[in-house]
């Protein structure tokens, strides 16, 4: 019982202070010559629609492909991604076979 009151006791941090660190953790890379804005610059070698459109002929092929990953379902050796780009949500799989990983389209 005693542990739950010590964990109730404990103070979370308020969003200004949150905040005032995060800025004070940007200052201090940009003060060290690192822009975390440049730094995370990603080369996009195609768009979603092309890669749709011409699956067969890419397979095998490394593509790379700018968005975000919006939800991804484990179910033992396959799994389900849905992911965004600018213009669209498509969905994918990825199953493990023998050690390695292959995707398709679903």
């Amino acid at each position: 019982m005693s542990e739950n009151n010590q964990n109730n006791n404990k103070k979370e941090p308020s969003l200004s202070e949150v905040l005032k660190v995060r800025r004070d953790k940007l200052a201090a890379l940009c003060e060290a010559g690192e822009d975390p804005f440049v730094k995370t610059k990603y080369d996009v070698t195609d768009c979603s629609k092309n890669i749709k459109e011409n699956f067969d002929a890419l397979e095998g092929k490394t593509v790379s492909l700018g968005g975000r990953i919006i939800a991804r379902r484990i179910m033992g050796k396959a799994s389900f991604w849905d992911f965004a780009t600018a213009r669209e949500i498509f969905s994918f799989m990825s199953a493990k076979r023998r050690g390695r990983r292959g995707l398709r389209s679903i």
